[in-house]
């Protein structure tokens, strides 16, 4: 274990920080870091942590986020893997508030402290660090190189290639980069976690060589986040909202040799300039917010990053091509036509439609395998990871074979459907890996390719559902069976993996919808069952409720933690414009985090609706007990149902327009974001009131209709 690392107060305005690396200074008027060579006298306050995630950059009340307490997941490649489950500001909230003598400043900085701790209290936050010598097992492999930020192939390839033995992270999936940030010139920083956001797991496979440590790590981008609803489509660099990279790897040892194996996958909201406002209606319509010609350029930038880090690049689109999904189905697949040709990124692009729910239909969830000789040619092509090295010796290994291209997996949310086509490709490559390696289970005969003719029914149906004109017709007919799903060959490793992959699906539907995953119960289960589609109603119902009422809210949370709100000076009026692209888009956001009063009064029309809820429930349970006790008759039953019916829906019809109205006001700030994010951008607007976010609004609706005309 790491030495633990201790926090002092010299007075009010400066905090100390005492580590084995060298001491701290960090000023709270300004948050300045600076490194000293010891600590002075009369230090108060002292605290010890396990770690810190950064400093809260606020005039006059800088504060620390400090980690108390890690849970260990396991430990890889030479680096100890944790889970952070325990957290706090230091100083203490009580005595940041209490150093500060103004009301109004006092009232801002204690919701700018009550956005970091909600965020925390969410968690899924995850770190590693090198193990300490006295850590590390006789006969381990290390990678210097890796962390829970890279791929086990950027890590091995970076350290072979440069010999360098410092971790790499990417910088898209560090979630404290913005606080983290005044430690960067700090020589003695470390103490600072840098930390992902997401799900990671090490279960322990039993093989027959042996146990095998499998480890799972799902990294949520930090370039483009959000709950859903509030974060749809691609921005202007391409970054596409909740993009997750999922790997899987393992190492096996046989004798003085191990192998190294890994393989990666990611999903990610449709590539296009779309949204889907909170309007109190279940699937809200999806509308686009430029033209054509920038939706392709952003489309366009957004494979091309994939394929900068990758290699080739197979999309995968599960959306439905009727009803609500229609038109963002159709727009995805017309720009994947004109991007797949040759002279465009036809040489390392491809592009499939998979209509999952009209192939899957009445809950045959096991024809989603049809899929597989799909991209049967991309899964041989791509190949997986494989390093062999001999007696640990990482930098002279032997790279028997690298992932030449990714898979790049969406839905509408990119959650429930994409979380079993992803586990489906997991274990087809994880059966080749075992095969790669012979671990492969001698006592079972290994299933062999499907008999031809249904070979080629599959292969036909699956060419013509992979075309490029997204057809209901284009799908596998009743009579023709779906391929088996891959198995690795051991029952028990098949039933842990179906686990493993439903606990991914729930930890990462958890951060985007605050709700577990739909369809997991196919997942975990292999079949699909009536009680796994009735908790899917249920948890329907919750995303709802969710997505209109405490996810605009949410939004702002996540916003400021990633340092793309500043609400330091949102109590006053905009009195500069700032040349930071950070502080001009998210001008919209601070004319609603100045309200202070959306919050409170949101609450109480929500209590209020509940509460009427309840009484309509309970009335309509006594007058049918008093109607059946004194009368006795089925005409006063009939018109007291009667009157409950007119009661009820009266009631809900008010409370609809009453939440409407609060609504739209909650929501303004997002459709600010969403609609004219990049009019803000580009033209620096500042906001100081809501009044003024709409007035700018209406100036770009009518300068966009000009510009048409």
């Amino acid at each position: 274990m790491s030495s633990p690392i201790n926090l002092f107060l010299h007075d009010p305005l400066e905090i100390y920080i005492a580590c084995a690396e060298g001491n701290t200074r960090i000023s709270r008027q300004n948050c300045t870091v600076t490194d000293i060579e010891s600590l002075p006298n009369g230090l108060t306050d002292q605290q010890t942590c396990v770690g810190i995630i950064g400093a809260l950059q606020i005039p006059n009340a800088c504060c620390l986020v400090v980690v108390n307490k890690m849970e260990h997941i396991g430990d890889f490649a030479g680096h100890s893997i944790s889970k952070i489950v325990s957290t706090s500001l230091y100083p203490s909230k009580n005595v940041i508030l209490g150093s500060l003598k103004n009301d109004e400043e006092c009232k801002s900085v204690s919701m700018q402290l009550q956005l970091i701790e909600n965020v925390l209290k969410v968690g899924s936050f995850y770190t590693s660090k090198p193990l300490q010598k006295a850590e590390k097992t006789k006969n381990y492999v290390e990678i210097p190189t890796w962390s829970l930020g890279c791929s086990v192939q950027e890590a091995v390839k970076s350290y072979m290639e440069n010999k360098e033995n410092v971790p790499i992270w990417n910088n898209s999936f560090n979630w404290n980069r913005h606080l983290a940030a005044p430690f960067a010139n700090c020589k003695h920083n470390a103490a600072i976690c840098n930390i992902i956001r997401g799900f990671v797991t090490m279960p322990s496979l039993s093989l027959e060589k042996g146990k095998l440590q499998y480890l799972l790590i799902s990294r949520l981008s930090a370039d483009r986040v959000g709950f859903r609803l509030q974060r749809r489509g691609a921005d202007s660099e391409g970054n596409c909202s909740n993009s997750v990279e999922t790997e899987y790897a393992f190492m096996h040892s046989e004798g003085n040799t191990t192998k190294i194996c890994s393989y990666l996958q990611c999903r990610g909201s449709v590539p296009l300039p779309w949204c889907q406002i909170p309007d109190l209606k279940y699937k809200p319509a999806v509308k686009f917010y430029t033209d054509s010609t920038e939706a392709l350029s952003r489309a366009k930038k957004s494979v091309e990053k994939m394929h900068a880090r990758h290699g080739n690049v197979t999309l995968i689109n599960l959306l439905d091509d009727r009803k609500h999904e229609e038109k963002l189905c159709c727009a995805y697949t017309g720009a994947m036509e004109k991007l797949t040709q040759k002279d465009v990124c036809g040489e390392w692009l491809k592009y499939h439609y998979f209509d999952f729910h009209h192939i899957c239909r009445k809950m045959h969830f096991e024809r989603v395998s049809h899929l597989l000789p799909i991209i049967s040619s991309d899964l041989d092509n791509f190949g997986r990871f494989v390093c062999s090295v001999t007696n640990g010796d990482v930098q002279n290994g032997n790279i028997e074979s690298v992932q030449k291209g990714i898979f790049r997996v969406n839905c509408l949310d990119s959650l429930d459907r994409t979380g079993i086509v992803q586990h489906l490709i997991a274990m087809t490559t994880l059966r080749t890996l075992f095969e790669q390696c012979g671990l492969l289970n001698s006592k079972e005969v290994i299933s062999q390719a499907p008999s031809s003719a249904s070979a080629s029914a599959s292969a036909s149906a699956s060419a013509s559902a992979s075309s490029s004109s997204s057809s209901s017709s284009a799908e596998p007919s009743e009579e023709s069976s779906a391929p088996p799903f891959p198995s690795s060959s051991y029952p028990d490793v098949d039933m842990l993996m179906k686990g493993v992959w439903s606990d991914n699906a729930n930890a990462m539907a958890n951060l985007n919808t605050g709700t577990n995953a739909m369809k997991t119960d196919y997942t975990r289960t292999g079949k699909r069952t009536t009680k796994g589609a009735i908790d899917d109603g249920i948890i329907g119902v919750r995303r709802y409720l969710l997505n209109n009422f405490v996810h605009p809210l949410k939004q702002d949370e996540i916003d400021f933690w990633l340092g793309k709100v500043d609400c330091s000076s949102s109590s006053s009026s905009s009195s500069s414009s700032s040349s930071s692209s950070s502080s001009s888009s998210s001008s919209e956001h601070n004319a609603f985090l100045s309200s202070g009063k959306i919050t409170p009064l949101n609450r109480f029309f929500i209590t209020v609706f509940w509460v009427a809820v309840f009484c309509i429930l309970v009335s309509n349970r006594v007058a049918n007990n008093v109607t059946t006790k004194v009368t006795g008759t089925s005409n006063c039953c009939l018109i007291a149902k009667m009157l409950y019916t007119i009661l009820f829906v009266g009631a809900m019809f008010v409370m609809s327009k009453i939440c409407i109205s609060i609504l739209k006001n909650n929501s303004s700030h997002y459709v600010a974001h969403s609609r004219f994010g990049d009019e803000f951008e580009r033209q620096g607007k500042e906001c100081g009131s809501v009044k003024d976010m709409k007035r700018e609004l209406d100036s770009l609706c009518s300068e966009k209709k000009e510009k048409k005309e």
